[in-house]
């Protein structure tokens, strides 16, 4: 399990005067909008430790892999293998399984698609872009965006796409109802984790979240040391679920 903040993230843009006056009445969670409204006064201090309490929670690992803590810094230069701390289960975590889809194969990119899952609710949000989808992202995940009208289209039908810092809003809101909920997805620590930590960081949203999750697990980890390669093949998500469950699915959409 591994914290997002140990992802090297470079060339995070700070709070700017863009952010100051974003709409925030798109989101259901009146908490939400008025801890994000504070923070844009109040972000430049940068993300806010949490104390005592998780330093207490540094305990021995679990056999299925690497897990970490929530607590996070946002750094440069730091070994995204680096294991902060471990901690211990105690049967009381919400599983939290999520994914998203980006412009391009770049931690720098833009969210295009954020998705999760809680066992019985589905959170699957679009995001309006603000780069051109590349032409290979787009031939992967079927998503393109016109920006001469403001439409997303996913394989050719118009979508529903919102604001990036309302969806972040609203997923933020969409963790917090659960208790200690850990983020599970498929190679996050490379990917997912330090884009969507990126893009928290920008809005000045990362401190709100931080007070949320209890921690991350990317179950590629889990994967290879669970399978040996000549048994399966490999360790992409979508070969292990075509040869453990026998399904076959659209790999390349966050839902």
């Amino acid at each position: 399990m591994i914290s997002p903040g140990i992802c090297t993230i470079t060339g995070i843009t700070e709070h700017n005067s863009y952010c100051n006056y974003r709409f925030y009445g798109g989101t259901k969670s009146l908490k939400a909008r008025v801890s994000s409204a504070v923070m844009q006064k109040n972000e430049g201090y940068g993300w806010l430790s949490k104390s005592k309490k998780l330093k207490d929670n540094q305990r021995e690992s679990v056999k299925e892999g690497d897990t970490y803590g929530g607590e996070i810094e946002v750094q440069e230069h730091i070994d995204t293998e680096t294991i902060p701390y471990k901690m211990k289960f105690e049967g009381e975590e919400s599983v939290v399984v999520f994914d998203l889809e980006t412009t391009v194969l770049s931690r720098k990119s833009d969210i295009t698609q954020l998705a999760a899952f809680d066992g019985t609710t589905v959170f699957n949000e679009y995001v309006s872009p603000r780069e051109v989808i590349s032409p290979k992202v787009s031939e992967l995940t079927g998503l393109t965006f016109d920006f001469s009208c403001d439409q997303m289209y996913h394989h050719g039908k118009p979508v529903e796409s919102r604001d990036i810092q309302i969806v972040l809003l609203e997923f933020i809101d969409f963790i917090s109802k659960k208790k200690k909920p850990i983020l599970f997805g498929h190679n996050i620590a490379a990917f997912d984790i330090p884009i969507l930590m990126n893009k928290l960081r920008h809005h000045s949203l990362l401190s709100e979240f931080m007070l949320h999750i209890y921690g991350c697990i990317d179950t590629i980890k889990l994967a290879r040391r669970k399978f040996k390669t000549k048994d399966i093949g490999n360790h992409k998500q979508q070969t292990l679920v075509t040869k453990l469950l026998g399904i076959e699915y659209d790999a390349h959409n966050a839902c």
